[in-house]
């Protein structure tokens, strides 16, 4: 999608899906003309030998770092803190959900 448009400053916007490029596979079946998002040499290497490490989720922060955490739910308060907090418009704005609890909480808020 992001492709086609020009002078892209890193937010899609409602009338961006509409742009006619061949990239734009909202409006076009199929595949785009060429490869999009190919990963560098870098990148393929660090897919077939991962660090190790504890950490199994990542977040951004929104300052150009990340916090990584170990389980669901330290990444879900992180998911709330960095990203949800931020951009919340009411009370009950988001939905909390644990894993192994099939219990929705409604407004409570992660720290």
């Amino acid at each position: 999608m992001i492709y086609g448009l020009t002078n892209f400053d890193g937010n899609l916007r409602k009338k961006d899906l509409s742009h006619p490029s061949r990239y734009n596979t909202y409006r076009w079946a199929g595949l785009p003309p060429g490869p999009i998002a190919s990963p560098g040499a870098d990148s393929i290497r660090a897919a077939l030998y991962p660090a190790s490490s504890k950490y199994l989720y990542f977040v951004s922060r929104n300052d150009g770092t990340h916090h990584f955490s170990a389980t669901l739910v330290e990444h879900n308060r992180a998911v709330e803190k960095y990203q949800k907090r931020p951009f919340r418009r009411g009370p009950h704005s988001q939905i909390s959900v644990a894993p192994g609890d099939n219990k929705q909480a409604y407004g409570k808020g992660v720290s």
